[in-house]
């Protein structure tokens, strides 16, 4: 097909068939040249129609490269694609295209060393995976016995439904300001539906209360790994910053809880309060650096009154020698005078106080001898 469009109009690039380069590549993955399957994996990338599935081939290939930057930044293109089933032989152990995704991205991360991402990738992976398997359960059950679905309850659901009580029960509990209470229904209901992101974001306003960021943060993160578009995640965690006085991770997350919600009134009025609070820390320390000025000059003129006065006058001094009609101080015109006196005139006086003081002790000698 692409040939045939191409050969209508010469000026367009040509590419080959996507059957011919995938034939390549695969036969590259069966001689294990990754390097080789991964020129003809970027080749497929580059084609006009794009498919999330070359990203998440081309992913894997650098992964077995050592690439973990890069297969990190192929997953995220893979994750920027609508999530679809896929089969189970593409990506053992995943049933949908983020779960693959996801999976791959969380093995870079740990390649890298860094644990909370990866962590992070596999706690929204088996999220997504167990929803699929509640949804594969539902739509077999209707196959078998022709019950609708929503008249259907299996054992999860009926997890699903007494973790939605103790939500229900905990939501009383903390209206009537019992933190302890609640929190303790929020955890009960987690231990039976522990990827529902809404029941993290009650923790985490529990714990938040209870005065226990620690362990809220962690919470919040949950709400932002299971449902990554979900607004309340992310203002959770700049509601957290905000409390811990860490103003630009706060920041950073109420702009991205804003970005996913732009009508949001508690958001907006916590990045006010964020943006309040930040001026009055900037004119706060711009008012201790002045105080830390004015108390150094106090000092050093209590010491040493002459000090500021003197270093005034040494730096401008060259002025007051360029504009004669400036006034000079008291000192300068000391210096100056001193400079005009001619040294002759220093050696005559000199010796005249010397023929001075010679004469009176010849006087006094000959006063005291005729005594």
């Amino acid at each position: 097909m692409f040939s045939f469009f191409n050969s209508l109009n010469p000026s367009l690039p040509q590419h080959r068939d996507p059957k011919e380069i995938l034939s390549d590549a695969s036969s590259c993955l069966e001689d294990g040249d990754y390097k080789g399957a991964l020129n003809f994996f970027d080749e497929l990338c580059k084609l006009p129609v794009l498919s999330a599935l070359p990203f998440l081939s081309r992913a894997t290939c650098k992964l077995q490269l050592e690439m973990y930057e890069s297969a990190i930044e192929d997953c995220d293109k893979v994750l920027a694609f609508l999530n679809t089933d896929i089969d189970e032989n593409i990506a053992e152990g995943c049933t949908t295209l983020h779960s693959a995704a996801l999976l791959r991205q969380a093995t870079a991360y740990k390649k890298i060393g860094n644990s909370e991402k990866a962590v992070s990738c596999m706690v929204r992976r088996d999220a997504i995976e167990a929803k699929f398997v509640e949804r594969k359960k539902k739509s077999s059950s209707k196959q078998t016995t022709g019950l609708d679905v929503d008249n259907f309850t299996s054992s999860e659901e009926k997890d699903k439904l007494i973790a939605e009580q103790m939500r229900e029960r905990g939501n009383r509990l903390y209206k009537k300001l019992d933190y302890k209470g609640a929190l303790s229904e929020y955890r009960n209901a987690l231990n039976l539906d522990m990827y529902n992101e809404k029941l993290h974001s009650n923790a985490c306003l529990c714990l938040i209360q209870l005065d226990d960021l620690v362990m809220a943060k962690r919470h919040a993160h949950q709400c932002v790994d299971i449902q990554p578009n979900w607004a309340k995640g992310s203002y959770l965690l700049g509601k957290i910053a905000f409390l811990e006085k860490d103003y630009k991770t706060a920041e950073k997350n109420f702009k991205r809880s804003l970005e996913l919600d732009p009508s949001n009134k508690i958001v907006k009025e916590a990045f006010n309060d964020l943006k309040n609070e930040m001026k009055k820390k900037s004119r706060s320390t711009s008012g201790q650096l002045t105080n830390r000025k004015t108390r150094k000059v106090v000092s050093e003129t209590n010491s040493d009154p002459s000090n500021s006065v003197e270093t005034d006058s040494d730096q401008n001094s060259s002025d007051y020698d360029n504009d004669k009609n400036k006034p000079i101080t008291f000192k300068q015109y000391v210096k100056e005078s001193l400079r005009s006196i001619d040294k002759g005139w220093v050696f005559e006086a000199s010796g005249e106080a010397l023929a001075s003081f010679s004469g009176i002790l010849i006087t006094w000698a000959v006063v005291s001898f005729i005594k």
